[in-house]
């Protein structure tokens, strides 16, 4: 089986048995894309919940750039460019902190990667 393929049909698969899951104040349901927030309930795309859901499932330990680019193309059967990882990142600031440019739970460490705490 070619190899994006293979991914493809892992990552579906993993997006159909996985359950909701919690940290702190917030829960994302990976099937239905949706993250619920202490004050509001937002839509993901399907990128943006891999990335949430790939940073969550670390428990609040840090994840470098290029894990979580291989951790999201597992979930997804799709490859992102670390361009992408930014942009899905900004998206996710933009529905999760209440002030983006001063992120309190999607945390980047400058030249490392990124964390998301409660």
């Amino acid at each position: 089986m070619h190899r994006s393929v293979a991914l493809a049909v892992h990552g579906a698969a993993r997006r159909f048995i996985e359950p909701a899951m919690r940290l702190g104040a917030f829960m994302l349901e990976p099937r239905k894309r949706r993250l619920h927030a202490p004050d509001r309930v937002q839509p993901l795309s399907p990128m943006q919940c891999a990335v949430l859901q790939t940073l969550m499932s670390a428990g609040g330990d840090l994840l470098e750039r290029a894990d979580l680019v291989k951790e999201v193309a597992e979930r997804t059967g799709r490859t992102i460019s670390d361009g992408c990882l930014n942009v899905y990142v900004h998206g996710l600031r933009r529905k999760i902190e209440a002030d983006p440019a001063h992120p309190r739970h999607l945390i980047t460490v400058v030249g490392r990667g990124y964390y998301f705490q409660a």
